[in-house]
């Protein structure tokens, strides 16, 4: 440093490549000379740790066009007791290339579950805890071991050995980085953190691979659209693994409409709202959705904890809903004849809104809400909504959204709602 806020780095040649580092108290600076990933300005960061790439399992001819990223899980604040995560880029983490096997990584917040990933044409992908790198000082460097590739195989077949062609295989691995290996939990169940690494499609026979990994344990999850779904823990890779699947059971119903059948319904499962919150798997709560047949009928799949709604759409946007408990079943659910009722016109005259659009939004504490809108010049609304229950209402004037007064009105399961006087309650100076 030859002056306060100045410095310099004497001796370079014109095509010299490399990383100009300024330690100061609780924070790091960095300049990139000739690197990419870095750009010409001073970076200014509270750590960073050059990380040496090592051979480890691998052989040192291995090592080359390694890449290094930085990772986070995204985390659903819809669902905060979740086990299972999507990795996301990390943008509170930087990471450049320094050589064919350094890498300088800095940065600032760290989730506690947040990683750096290496990988490379020729090794299996390592991860490592970006916690560990940022409790560091910078001039003390941290070399993390290349692992061998290995495929990881296996086969997918139902209940009665049926080849399970198209079913969707997900491989998950631990989601803390440092209980990979020799670190890892003693117990591996469905409350286990686990993180999302990668996605295929089983072949028609129901094989499929996961090629370039490296050390587990593992979690295998497969579903298939008429077979059912099952998983299987793999504490270490070797011989193809196998997958049967369980077939769920099944809602039957049929949807009829002033007493006739009603053909190409839409039908989809919706979760209750608390216990989708408190889901550790989300797919504990989700189903594919499906369609009413020529004769009305229908038989929908239910997932492993079916507590929620089962609800038929029309095409016109009526529709009806029906609560299924959580059962803990194994045969199938039958419900008889659904009938959908006629829409629900309910009016509103608005005071001080003939310039406004009104907004119904419902109905309110279950999932899958509909969006009704309807303009007047009169002030005098008629909305057509397609189920009973609680609805909120706003009015939108000239581009702004208001409040209503009554806020919220209810909607009876059986007959029209009584005409509703409602006022806009505008913010002083509007």
């Amino acid at each position: 440093m030859s002056a306060p806020h100045e410095w310099s780095c004497d001796g370079l040649v014109p095509d010299a490549r490399g990383l100009v580092v300024l330690v100061g108290d609780g924070a790091v600076a960095t300049l990139g000379v000739g690197l990419s990933g870095l750009g010409t300005d001073v970076a200014v960061a509270k750590w960073g740790r050059v990380v040496h790439v090592t051979a480890g399992a691998a052989a040192p001819e291995d090592l080359h066009d390694l890449l290094l990223t930085a990772w986070t899980p995204e985390r659903s604040r819809a669902r905060p007791q979740t086990r299972r995560f999507t990795p996301i880029k990390d943008d509170h983490v930087q990471t450049a290339r320094v050589s064919e096997t350094s890498f300088w990584v800095s940065g600032n917040e760290v989730d506690p579950d947040a990683f750096v990933a290496l990988d490379g044409p020729a090794i299996g992908r390592s991860r490592m805890s970006t916690i560990r790198l940022s409790e560091g000082v910078p001039d003390d460097p941290i070399f993390l071991p290349a692992t061998t590739p290995v495929t990881l195989a296996g086969h997918i077949h139902g209940p009665h050995g049926e080849e399970a062609g198209g079913a969707g295989v997900e491989l998950f691995g631990l989601l803390d980085s440092r209980q990979i290996g020799d670190a890892m939990p003693e117990r591996l169940d469905e409350r286990t953190p686990l993180l999302l690494e990668r996605s295929v499609i089983a072949s028609p026979d129901g094989s499929f691979q996961f090629d370039g990994v490296s050390i587990g344990p593992f979690r295998i999850a497969a579903s298939h659209s008429s077979l059912g779904s099952g998983g299987v823990w793999v504490a270490l890779v070797g011989p193809p693994v196998d997958i049967a699947l369980t077939l769920a059971p099944k809602v039957k119903a049929r949807v009829l409409r002033h007493g006739l059948p009603v053909p190409a319904a839409r039908v989809r499962f919706l979760p209750d709202p608390d216990a989708w919150a408190a889901s550790v798997d989300p797919t504990d709560h989700v189903t594919e959705q499906t369609r009413t047949a020529d004769d009305g009928t229908f038989a929908l799949p239910l997932p492993r904890k079916p507590a929620g709604t089962i609800q038929v759409l029309l095409d016109d946007g009526t529709g009806v809903r029906v609560v299924v408990p959580n059962l803990q079943t194994t045969g199938d659910v039958l419900l008889g004849d659904l009938t959908v009722p006629d829409q629900r016109r309910l009016v509103v005259r608005l005071l001080d809104g003939s310039t406004c659009d009104l907004l119904a939004v419902g109905p309110l504490g279950a999932l899958g809400l509909n969006v009704v809108r309807a303009a007047s010049r009169t002030g005098l609304y008629e909305l057509e909504l397609p189920d009973a229950g609680s609805w909120a209402l706003n009015a939108e004037c000239r581009g702004v959204v208001y409040e209503i007064e009554p806020p919220i009105i209810a909607v009876p399961a059986d007959g029209q709602p009584p005409a509703v006087d409602a006022l806009v309650v505008k913010r002083r100076g509007d």
